[in-house]
Order: C-alpha cells, then sequence, then structure tokens
C-alpha cells in the first residue's frame, strides 16, 4: 500500500468526523446544552489536532515538497493546499480556545465548526481527486519510494501526543 492510499484512507476517516461535527452544529445551533456536546466536541477537536501534528505535516512536509518541483514556481494545487490547511488550523485553534474555556462559547464553537466543514471536505476532494492522482502520474517511482519511506520513519514533533 503507498502512502497516498494511506492518505485516502485517512481521509476517510476524517469525512466519518467530519459528519459527527456537522451533527454536533446542528445540535449546538438547536440550544442543545452544553454538557451533552462538550465530550463529542473535544473529542473531535482532539482528533484534528492529532491529525494536524501528524496528517498534515506529513503532506507538508514529505508529499508537498516533490510537487513543488513538478508543478514549478507557486507550486500550483500544492500552494493552495497548504492554505486550506492554514484554514483548519486557524478554525481549530478557534474550536480549541472555545473549549477551554470553563463555559465554552456556543457561538465560537459553531464558526469554527462551520469554517472546518466548508473548508475540509473540499479540500479531501481536491487531494483524492486531483493532487494524488497526479503525484502517482508525474512524480518518478523514486521520488514515490523516497516518499514512502519518509513517511514511515515520520514521527510527530517531541511531546505532541
Amino acid at each position: 500500500m503507498s502512502v497516498l492510499d494511506t492518505f485516502c484512507e485517512e481521509h476517510e476517516e476524517a469525512l466519518d468526523r467530519l459528519a459527527n461535527l456537522r451533527q454536533y452544529l446542528d445540535q449546538l445551533r438547536e440550544g442543545k446544552p452544553m454538557g451533552w456536546l462538550v465530550d463529542g466536541y473535544e473529542a473531535f477537536s482532539d482528533w484534528l489536532g492529532e491529525a494536524l501534528k501528524t496528517h498534515f505535516r506529513m503532506e507538508e512536509e514529505v508529499l508537498f515538497p516533490p510537487l513543488k518541483e513538478v508543478f514549478g514556481r507557486g507550486g500550483g494545487p500544492v500552494s493552495q493546499m497548504l492554505y486550506e490547511h492554514g484554514e483548519i488550523e486557524e478554525a481549530h485553534a478557534k474550536m480549541a480556545a472555545a473549549l477551554a474555556k470553563e463555559d465554552p462559547d456556543r457561538e465560537a464553537l459553531a464558526e469554527a465548526s462551520e469554517r472546518i466543514l466548508a473548508v475540509l471536505p473540499g479540500h479531501i476532494e481536491k487531494e483524492d481527486n486531483v493532487l494524488f492522482p497526479f503525484a502517482e502520474r508525474r512524480l518518478t517511482p523514486d521520488q514515490m519510494a523516497e516518499v514512502d519511506a519518509a513517511v514511515r520513519e515520520f514521527s510527530p514533533p517531541p511531546g505532541s501526543s
């Protein structure tokens, strides 16, 4: 199994998690008490925080550099993927800050949820259906082997777990 297959599998999990987030957001908008929602939101935030440290970093540090070389100046779609990573990271930071309050900030949670739901599904679709197939076609077998090996050896930064 290639690293691209692994990334796609992780994207499937992300889509499942996003379905949960959609439910939490709907319940939040319906005025359901925060006591009912905090555990779900915290589980989602923890999962996303871990994905930011591992999945996003593997893409950014291992897969995107050789793709940027292929695309040349400006990085083509890689630049868009990096921009979207930043959008998702910002929304996650807002979500985490809202959850850290003794009385979680409903409006900030709603805004962060909406942003994540607006960006992440499309981001996943672009990676799975455009960027990864492009990588399979355009990266050499040696480049793909280097990417696969680097991902196998990848570890999150110390203290991130």
